[in-house]
Protein backbone atom coordinates (compact mmCIF):
# COMPACT_ATOMS: atom_id res chain seq x y z
CA UNK A 1 0.00 0.00 0.00
CA UNK A 2 2.93 2.36 -0.54
CA UNK A 3 4.60 4.39 2.17
CA UNK A 4 1.41 4.48 4.25
CA UNK A 5 -0.14 5.74 7.49
CA UNK A 6 -3.32 4.06 8.84
CA UNK A 7 -5.85 2.60 8.60
CA UNK A 8 -6.53 2.53 12.33
CA UNK A 9 -5.67 6.03 13.54
CA UNK A 10 -7.82 6.22 16.69
CA UNK A 11 -4.85 6.84 18.97
CA UNK A 12 -3.33 9.39 16.61
CA UNK A 13 -0.23 9.38 14.44
CA UNK A 14 2.15 12.34 14.38
CA UNK A 15 5.68 13.44 13.60
CA UNK A 16 6.55 10.81 10.99
CA UNK A 17 9.16 11.36 8.27
CA UNK A 18 9.49 9.14 5.21
CA UNK A 19 12.87 10.29 3.90
CA UNK A 20 14.99 9.13 0.97
CA UNK A 21 13.15 5.87 0.26
CA UNK A 22 12.97 3.99 -3.03
CA UNK A 23 9.91 1.86 -3.72
CA UNK A 24 9.89 -0.63 -6.59
CA UNK A 25 7.03 -2.81 -7.69
CA UNK A 26 6.51 -5.18 -10.58
CA UNK A 27 4.09 -3.67 -13.07
CA UNK A 28 0.54 -4.92 -12.53
CA UNK A 29 1.32 -6.75 -9.28
CA UNK A 30 -0.97 -6.06 -6.33
CA UNK A 31 -1.83 -2.64 -5.01
CA UNK A 32 0.60 0.13 -4.43
CA UNK A 33 0.00 3.79 -3.81
CA UNK A 34 2.86 6.18 -3.34
CA UNK A 35 2.36 8.47 -0.33
CA UNK A 36 -0.79 7.13 1.34
CA UNK A 37 -2.91 8.09 4.34
CA UNK A 38 -5.88 5.80 4.94
CA UNK A 39 -8.54 6.47 7.58
CA UNK A 40 -11.57 4.44 8.57
CA UNK A 41 -14.89 5.93 9.59
CA UNK A 42 -15.70 6.05 13.30
CA UNK A 43 -12.07 5.70 14.42
CA UNK A 44 -11.32 9.34 15.23
CA UNK A 45 -7.80 10.31 16.22
CA UNK A 46 -5.47 12.42 14.14
CA UNK A 47 -2.77 12.29 11.49
CA UNK A 48 -0.53 15.34 11.70
CA UNK A 49 2.99 16.50 10.93
CA UNK A 50 3.66 13.70 8.43
CA UNK A 51 6.26 14.27 5.69
CA UNK A 52 7.36 12.40 2.59
CA UNK A 53 10.62 14.03 1.45
CA UNK A 54 13.05 12.90 -1.27
CA UNK A 55 11.26 9.64 -2.13
CA UNK A 56 11.33 7.76 -5.45
CA UNK A 57 8.67 5.37 -6.75
CA UNK A 58 9.40 3.30 -9.85
CA UNK A 59 5.92 1.94 -10.43
CA UNK A 60 2.80 3.03 -8.60
CA UNK A 61 -0.14 0.72 -9.31
CA UNK A 62 -2.60 3.25 -7.87
CA UNK A 63 -2.55 6.98 -7.11
CA UNK A 64 0.87 8.57 -6.62
CA UNK A 65 -0.60 10.46 -3.65
CA UNK A 66 -3.71 9.35 -1.79
CA UNK A 67 -5.36 10.67 1.36
CA UNK A 68 -8.34 8.37 1.77
CA UNK A 69 -11.08 8.96 4.34
CA UNK A 70 -13.62 6.19 4.63
CA UNK A 71 -11.01 3.52 3.84
CA UNK A 72 -12.67 0.08 3.58
CA UNK A 73 -15.98 1.53 4.76
CA UNK A 74 -18.12 -0.23 2.16
CA UNK A 75 -20.73 1.08 -0.23
CA UNK A 76 -22.74 2.79 2.53
CA UNK A 77 -19.85 5.14 3.28
CA UNK A 78 -20.69 8.79 3.60
CA UNK A 79 -18.17 11.54 4.07
CA UNK A 80 -19.58 12.41 7.48
CA UNK A 81 -17.95 10.44 10.27
CA UNK A 82 -19.87 9.61 13.41
CA UNK A 83 -19.66 6.71 15.80
CA UNK A 84 -22.55 4.41 16.77
CA UNK A 85 -23.93 6.97 19.25
CA UNK A 86 -23.87 9.77 16.68
CA UNK A 87 -20.87 11.59 18.16
CA UNK A 88 -18.22 12.96 15.84
CA UNK A 89 -15.43 10.45 15.27
CA UNK A 90 -13.41 11.96 12.44
CA UNK A 91 -9.71 11.55 11.91
CA UNK A 92 -8.19 15.03 11.81
CA UNK A 93 -5.54 15.49 9.09
CA UNK A 94 -3.17 18.47 9.41
CA UNK A 95 0.28 19.50 8.18
CA UNK A 96 1.02 16.86 5.56
CA UNK A 97 4.09 17.54 3.38
CA UNK A 98 5.01 15.81 0.14
CA UNK A 99 8.21 17.26 -1.30
CA UNK A 100 10.79 16.16 -3.89
CA UNK A 101 8.89 13.06 -4.97
CA UNK A 102 9.76 11.32 -8.24
CA UNK A 103 7.32 8.79 -9.70
CA UNK A 104 8.65 6.98 -12.75
CA UNK A 105 5.27 5.56 -13.74
CA UNK A 106 1.86 6.05 -12.15
CA UNK A 107 -1.26 4.11 -13.02
CA UNK A 108 -3.73 6.81 -11.97
CA UNK A 109 -4.04 10.36 -10.69
CA UNK A 110 -3.88 11.74 -7.19
CA UNK A 111 -6.63 11.93 -4.58
CA UNK A 112 -6.96 13.98 -1.41
CA UNK A 113 -10.35 13.07 0.02
CA UNK A 114 -11.15 14.11 3.58
CA UNK A 115 -14.25 13.97 5.77
CA UNK A 116 -16.93 16.65 5.25
CA UNK A 117 -17.10 17.47 8.94
CA UNK A 118 -13.30 17.33 9.40
CA UNK A 119 -11.65 18.80 6.28
CA UNK A 120 -7.91 18.31 5.83
CA UNK A 121 -5.82 21.36 6.67
CA UNK A 122 -2.41 22.47 5.47
CA UNK A 123 -1.29 19.82 2.99
CA UNK A 124 1.85 21.04 1.21
CA UNK A 125 2.91 19.72 -2.22
CA UNK A 126 6.27 20.72 -3.69
CA UNK A 127 8.47 19.50 -6.53
CA UNK A 128 6.54 16.36 -7.46
CA UNK A 129 7.46 14.80 -10.79
CA UNK A 130 5.72 12.02 -12.71
CA UNK A 131 8.07 10.94 -15.49
CA UNK A 132 5.71 8.64 -17.40
CA UNK A 133 2.05 9.50 -17.38
CA UNK A 134 -0.71 6.92 -17.63
CA UNK A 135 -1.55 6.11 -21.23
CA UNK A 136 -5.21 6.97 -20.70
CA UNK A 137 -4.84 10.54 -19.44
CA UNK A 138 -2.63 13.03 -17.67
CA UNK A 139 -2.48 12.51 -13.87
CA UNK A 140 -5.04 14.73 -12.18
CA UNK A 141 -5.18 15.78 -8.53
CA UNK A 142 -8.71 15.70 -7.13
CA UNK A 143 -9.63 17.16 -3.77
CA UNK A 144 -12.56 16.57 -1.47
CA UNK A 145 -12.97 18.58 1.71
CA UNK A 146 -9.60 20.30 1.87
CA UNK A 147 -9.83 23.54 3.91
CA UNK A 148 -6.40 24.99 3.13
CA UNK A 149 -2.98 24.08 1.79
CA UNK A 150 -0.19 25.00 -0.61
CA UNK A 151 1.25 23.94 -3.92
CA UNK A 152 4.73 25.22 -4.77
CA UNK A 153 5.42 25.75 -8.46
CA UNK A 154 2.91 26.65 -11.14
CA UNK A 155 3.79 23.57 -13.25
CA UNK A 156 2.49 21.29 -10.50
CA UNK A 157 -0.70 23.36 -10.22
CA UNK A 158 -1.60 22.42 -13.81
CA UNK A 159 -2.59 18.88 -12.82
CA UNK A 160 -5.00 19.95 -10.07
CA UNK A 161 -8.66 20.13 -11.00
CA UNK A 162 -11.16 22.77 -9.82
CA UNK A 163 -11.98 20.77 -6.68
CA UNK A 164 -8.54 21.82 -5.36
CA UNK A 165 -9.27 25.56 -5.46
CA UNK A 166 -8.60 25.85 -1.70
CA UNK A 167 -4.90 25.12 -2.31
CA UNK A 168 -2.80 28.26 -2.65
CA UNK A 169 -0.21 28.27 -5.44
CA UNK A 170 3.18 29.69 -4.45
CA UNK A 171 6.09 30.44 -6.82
Amino acid sequence: MGLAIGSSTSGGVSDVLYYNNTMTQISGFGQGQGAHIKMRMRYGGYVKNISWIDNTFYYVNGPAVEINSGYQSGSSWKRICTNSTGDLACTEVDNITIKNMVVHKARSGWHVDCFENAPCTNPHFENITILEEPKTKKPIMKCGNVASGTVVGSDLREIFDESCASLETLP
